[in-house]
């Protein structure tokens, strides 16, 4: 419990913790784009990839591509469950245990996603993710051949995430503070539903989500946004009553050291003591002080 005793002087701007998290799954929750994996799976990769980068760093509008890419791939059912398959053997380090430990501190975990629903089910029983909380896209198939898709799903169309988040917010499905965390630009496009939109970069940096999202991390790990989470009152809890979750916190505030945060964002902007840990995993009060703000 040593190394939490000066939290305060870690934080001292804190934050109020999360109530409901979305989660992307493509390059974010998982290593891969299952769009790409289905174009190679077809000899389709290369022109699939730059329709897919393009929409992704928002050059592109999503809704012109989307029809697009399908036509061109002609994906059949069974591949949808081997992308499934993979995005298992590509989950993001951590990912796991932060919606573990979100979801035992009352966090409600969505899975948003571009991608397809038949894909993303396997991974999301694996996080334990109601079914109920997985929104994407929907293919038909006519004898296991591509048939068109679900055009009245909003995530098919321009701004889908904003659009779904605002409906499910309508809908009271998402409640209390929001968060979000992906690696594209859609979610950069909800920062005005969320109160808290997480930049992940730690497969793809993208330009424009790495200078508009609230907090941007490039490790390949999903540790940092645990705390991120859990605000100071949740990290402060749980290092105080759950003796198993403390290392693991300490790894992802010391990650979080590493992230560049915004002005619209925590607003860390005072001076803080860096997180350094000794041998015995103690605080090094003695440490120098240095800033962690990086915003404008």
């Amino acid at each position: 419990m040593a190394e939490f005793e000066h939290l305060e002087y870690l934080y001292p701007l804190s934050w109020d913790p999360l109530q409901s998290l979305v989660v992307d799954v493509d390059s974010c929750a998982t290593a891969i784009e299952g769009i790409d994996m289905l174009a190679e799976m077809n000899g389709t990769k290369h022109e699939v990839e730059k329709l897919t980068t393009s929409a992704m760093d928002g050059n592109v509008p999503f809704d012109e591509v989307f029809a697009l890419r399908l036509e061109i791939i002609q994906p059949k059912e069974n591949d949808l469950l081997l992308v499934g398959k993979q995005y298992l053997n590509t989950i993001t380090p951590h990912v796991p245990k932060v919606i573990e430990i979100a979801q035992s501190q009352g966090v409600d975990i969505f899975l948003l996603s571009g991608g397809y629903d038949t894909a993303i089910y396997p991974l999301a029983d694996y996080l334990n993710v109601p079914r109920e909380q997985v929104f994407a896209n929907h293919l038909f198939f006519h004898h296991g051949a591509y048939a068109g898709f679900d055009d009245k799903n909003p995530l098919c169309g321009k701004s889908g995430k904003l659009a779904l988040i605002k409906l499910l917010r309508l809908q009271r499905k998402l409640w209390g503070r929001i968060g979000i965390v992906g690696d594209g630009i859609s979610e950069v496009e909800t920062k005005s539903v969320v109160d808290l939109c997480i930049g992940f970069g730690g497969h793809v940096a993208r330009e424009k989500v790495l200078k508009e999202a609230d907090v941007f991390i490039s490790q390949p790990t999903f540790s940092p946004v645990l705390p991120l989470i859990l605000g100071r009152q949740g990290i402060e809890e749980c290092a105080k009553f759950h003796r198993h979750m403390r290392s693991f916190i300490r790894d992802g505030l010391n990650c979080l050291n590493q992230a560049k945060f915004q002005h619209r964002a925590i607003m860390l902007n005072q001076q803080i003591l860096q997180w350094r840990t000794n041998e015995e995993g103690q605080l090094n009060e003695n440490h120098p002080l240095s800033p962690i703000w990086l915003g404008n």
